[in-house]
C-alpha cells in the first residue's frame, strides 16, 4: 500500500471515531461474545433449585437418613427395656390395617367387642365396632365409674400409599374424608371395673336382636350383670332414649364377699348364659 492511500485510510477512521462510529475491523455480524459472568450467574440458580433451605438436596437427604437410622425399631417390652430420657413410644403403623385412638373420661382395665349383626369377616372400609368398657376412676371419685357402652363408625383404614389404578379412586377419598365418630352410652357404677365380659343370647326370631348381658368383676368383690341390649339398640335409632330402671343390673352377685377378682366369663357350653 503506498503512504498516501495509508494515510487516507488513517484519516477515514479518526473521521469515523469523531462521529461516534467504531471500526468494524473486517468481524462477522454474527460473531458472539462469551459473557465472563455467565458461569457465576448458572451457578446462583443452581444453588437456589437445590432446595428450600439452601442446601443441596444430596446433602439433606443424608442427614435425613441418618436422622432415621437413630430410631429404635425393636419391640418395647416393659420389665426388659427402658425407656431413657427424651425417648417416646410410637406404633409401628406398617402392621395395622386399622389404628385410631380413643379417649375415655377414666382409664379402663378391661374391655369386650360385642357381636353384632353387620355380617362376618367384613373387609370392606369405613369398619362399624360395638364393645363395652369398665372405667377406673382414681381414688376419691369412685363414684365416677361407669360401663362405658360404645358405637364406633366410620374406622378407616391407614394409608400406605399401595393403592393400585385399578381400585376406585373416588370410593378412597370419600373413605379417607370421613372422620371417626364415637357414641358412648353409660351405666353408672361407684366402684372400679376389673373385668367386663358380654354374652349373647340365641334370637328370639329375626326380627328382634339378640339379648345382650355384660358382666363386670369389680374391685368391691362384686359382679354386676347388666341388660345392655337397649343401649345398643338406641345407637342405630335416633330419639331412644335409656331409663334409670334399665341402668340396674338384673342381677348382682355377692358370693365372694369383698374380696375383689381379676377373673371372670361366661360359658360358651350354656348359650343362656352362665359364668
Amino acid at each position: 500500500m503506498s503512504k498516501r492511500t495509508a494515510d487516507q485510510s488513517n484519516e477515514d477512521e479518526l473521521r469515523a471515531l469523531k462521529s461516534g462510529q467504531r471500526p468494524q475491523d473486517g468481524q462477522p455480524d454474527d460473531l458472539e461474545f462469551e459473557d465472563e459472568f455467565e458461569d457465576e450467574f448458572e451457578s446462583e440458580d443452581e444453588i437456589l433449585e437445590a432446595g428450600v433451605d439452601g442446601r443441596p438436596d444430596e446433602e439433606r437427604e443424608a442427614e435425613e437418613r441418618e436422622a432415621a437410622m437413630d430410631l429404635d425399631q425393636d419391640t418395647f417390652i416393659p420389665g426388659r427395656h427402658k425407656l431413657e430420657a427424651g425417648q417416646t413410644l410410637a406404633p409401628d403403623t406398617s402392621t395395622y390395617e386399622m389404628l385410631h385412638n380413643l379417649e375415655a373420661p377414666w382409664p379402663c382395665l378391661s374391655f369386650d367387642l360385642v357381636k353384632d349383626q353387620l355380617g362376618d369377616n367384613r373387609k370392606s372400609y369405613p369398619q362399624t365396632v360395638y364393645a363395652v368398657a369398665g372405667t377406673q376412676a382414681a381414688r376419691g371419685s369412685e363414684k365416677e365409674n361407669r360401663i362405658m357402652v360404645m358405637k364406633m363408625s366410620s374406622l378407616g383404614r391407614m394409608d400406605r400409599g399401595e393403592q393400585s389404578e385399578s381400585e376406585d379412586e373416588s370410593d378412597d377419598e370419600e373413605e379417607q374424608s370421613l372422620e371417626p365418630i364415637l357414641e358412648t352410652k353409660d351405666i353408672p357404677l361407684n366402684t372400679c371395673t376389673n373385668r367386663i365380659r358380654v354374652h349373647q343370647t340365641p334370637q328370639a326370631s329375626s326380627s328382634t336382636p339378640p339379648t345382650t348381658l355384660s358382666a363386670v368383676m369389680t374391685e368391691s368383690g362384686d359382679v354386676f350383670i347388666h341388660d345392655v341390649t337397649p343401649h345398643l339398640a338406641s345407637f342405630d335409632n335416633p330419639g331412644m332414649t335409656i331409663s334409670a330402671q334399665q341402668n340396674k343390673p338384673v342381677s348382682t352377685i355377692r358370693a365372694h364377699k369383698k374380696t375383689e377378682g381379676y377373673a371372670i366369663d361366661w360359658s360358651p357350653l350354656f348359650p343362656a348364659g352362665k359364668l
